[in-house]
């Protein structure tokens, strides 16, 4: 039979921290860029390959400077929650063992954090690059970790 003092710790609450951040990268286009349409989607718009509008992109004149911003098209945003959850077992003053289990993207949202933004074109103006627009890379699926820890 165990310790009637280890069976009313044991019976104590788990501790639980969440860390959420969250950040905004949205495609934005203030106004309207000279010699150049509004690349951005409505998210209903918006697929893994095309996630702006690709066709207002081209070539300027021979000899004209570009006049679009360079922060036109910018890439995915972040929607990150991390867990922790623990539970702390004394064992005697002042030692206590520890059961952690920790978890990183815990909901597993699909964070992409790469955008093919390079416009290539031919001689003709025509854009010759497939993957313009379309999400590259992904940040690191859920990962989980439990650990036993023991203070002393």
């Amino acid at each position: 039979m165990l310790d009637p003092e280890l069976d009313r710790h044991a019976a104590a609450e788990l501790a639980v921290i969440q860390a959420q951040s969250a950040q905004g990268r949205l495609l934005v286009a203030d106004g309207d860029v000279p010699g150049l349409s509004c690349p951005t989607k409505t998210k209903s718009e918006r697929t893994f390959s095309r996630n702006f509008r690709t066709d207002v992109f081209r070539v300027p004149a021979k000899g004209a400077i570009g006049a679009s911003a360079t922060t036109l098209v910018r890439g995915p945003g972040i929607n990150n929650c991390d867990l922790a959850i623990f539970k702390d077992l004394p064992v005697r003053e002042p030692m206590r063992f520890q059961f952690r289990w920790e978890m990183y993207n815990a909901f597993n949202h699909t964070q992409f954090s790469g955008l093919d933004t390079s416009a290539r074109f031919d001689p003709q103006g025509n854009q010759v690059n497939a993957r313009f627009g379309e999400f590259t890379s992904a940040r690191a699926p859920r990962v989980t970790q439990f650990a036993p820890r023991y203070h002393f």
